[in-house]
């Protein structure tokens, strides 16, 4: 009992690893059919066996997350289950460095915020590797370096945050606010000595996004890479009406009530104790949700982006000192969320797996020369079935979403022609509004050789075979 203690005393790290590890573990029994990261997985894949980056794969994502991809292939030897162990990993490291800002900043206990960030994480989306568990993991533990005292780890902070900025631009607004802290956590310097401080870490935030973009110059694809950094992500701002950013934040705050509710206790109590420090919050809280309301595409794994504002703010009303009596009674509802949080995502990737399993079983044997193509469902088949995508959209979405085709300039049948033209299996996933169009066209040069509840089909090229 006394070393269970100490290692909970300790905000161990150890401890923290075993809970995201617990928490993410029904996605490493079974395989996980999130669009994104199997686009991601597919799209590294290619790459490292010569495609090119945004000429033979394309994609609206900086290049950060393919790099990422690319080294947690490598390093599970291309085995997906063993890189979600690694992403898992990653974020336990990421909780404990969340708790290590919270006390920089604080003076509060580092396990609270660890644990609220790990159970923030595994709500809904959470449990896929979205480009969130990434950025935001990097996000933390850039974060927690530049806040040491330390120059060498306030240098390595600033190239992480820099290296979060390539996978997701939103990084910019956590690196803002990381200057911030750290210039009221610096103690009384000059304010010369904090303006080369910030100078310096904003130098150090743009060397490896520089460095990214040098590899493209000298690959002859700069240009390519400013298309996909500044000009598409203008075309996606949002054209949604109030009523729907409206809703996408009363969805947020209804479904992660638990945490806001504290997170909000946190901050009206820190801006009455601190207004500096609590105005930064706020700010930060703010600038999200304005990226976040932006985006054309309103997702909810963009929530999980403030995990980090949110869960440090609850942990600083969980340390206050008007709740010294009542802090044990969390424990038991702590323990039951993280039980509750564990069973839910063990039960979801159980249902997600049976349509993925039930379709890749119905695939007929792949030969050599056959060319497979997901249509609109996700990338898994390409990996299981050991094909790359016949065309450069290797997210379905980008062939079948009206607004990703006007964006890249083309039409939703061209594509489609493009890619039935080059394939000669073919899985669709049906229950979209493009249904009977594709179907149109698709039966004019193939046969469906099987239909999967009304979800699936497999359709077969006349002449291929």
């Amino acid at each position: 009992m006394e070393q269970w203690k100490k290692i909970i005393s300790s905000d161990s790290i150890y401890l923290l690893i075993a809970l995201s590890i617990l928490l993410r573990m029904g996605s490493f029994i079974n395989i996980m059919a999130d669009y994104d990261e199997w686009t991601y997985w597919q799209i590294a894949s290619e790459w490292m066996s010569g495609e090119r980056l945004y000429i033979d794969l394309i994609d609206i994502k900086p290049p950060g997350i393919f790099l990422v991809f690319a080294f947690l292939m490598k390093i599970s030897l291309h085995q997906f289950w063993v890189a979600k162990i690694w992403s898992a990993l990653l974020l336990g490291v990421a909780s404990w460095n969340v708790g290590i800002i919270a006390n920089r900043i604080f003076g509060v206990k580092r396990l609270a915020a660890g644990v609220l960030f790990l159970l923030s994480f595994n709500y809904f989306f959470g449990t896929a590797m979205n480009t969130e568990v990434f950025y935001v993991s990097c996000a933390a533990i850039g974060g927690a370096l530049m806040l040491s005292a330390y120059n060498p780890k306030r240098i390595i902070g600033a190239m992480f945050m820099g290296f979060a900025f390539c996978i997701h631009y939103s990084v910019a607004i956590d690196m803002l606010v990381a200057m911030a802290f750290l210039w009221i956590v610096s103690g009384p310097k000059s304010i010369r000595s904090k303006v080369l401080l910030m100078v310096q870490s904003g130098l150090l935030f743009l060397l490896l996004p520089a460095l990214i973009a040098l590899m493209f110059y000298f690959n002859g694809h700069l240009e390519l890479l400013k298309e996909v950094v500044f000009e598409l992500p203008g075309k996606y701002i949002s054209k949604s009406s109030n009523r729907v950013l409206i809703d996408s934040l009363a969805l947020y705050h209804y479904r992660f009530i638990w945490l806001v509710i504290p997170a909000y206790l946190g901050l009206v109590s820190l801006i009455r104790k601190d207004r500096a420090l609590g105005s930064v919050f706020l700010v930060w809280i703010i600038a999200i949700w304005v990226f976040i309301l932006m985006s054309a595409r309103l997702h909810q794994h963009y929530w999980l982006h403030l995990s980090l504002p949110m869960t440090l703010l609850g942990s600083y009303i969980v340390y206050s000192s008007a709740l010294d009596k009542y802090r044990h009674y969390a424990y038991v509802p702590v323990a039951l969320a993280i039980l509750v949080s564990a069973f839910f995502h063990f039960k979801k990737s159980f249902e997600i797996n049976d349509s993925i399993v039930s379709v890749n079983f119905s695939l007929p044997k792949m030969q050599m020369t056959d060319v497979l193509w997901s249509a609109n469902g996700p990338a898994v088949y390409y990996t299981l079935q050991g094909k790359n995508c016949p065309i450069a959209f290797v997210h379905g979405s980008l062939a079948f979403d009206e607004d990703h085709c006007q964006v890249f300039d083309h039409t939703c049948e061209s594509v489609w022609k493009q890619a039935l033209d080059r394939s000669n299996i073919v899985v669709f996933t049906h229950g979209s509004d493009k249904d009977d169009q594709f179907l149109n066209l698709i039966e004019q040069d193939y046969r469906k050789i099987k239909q999967i509840k009304n979800t699936h089909s497999i359709w077969i090229k006349n002449s291929g075979r």
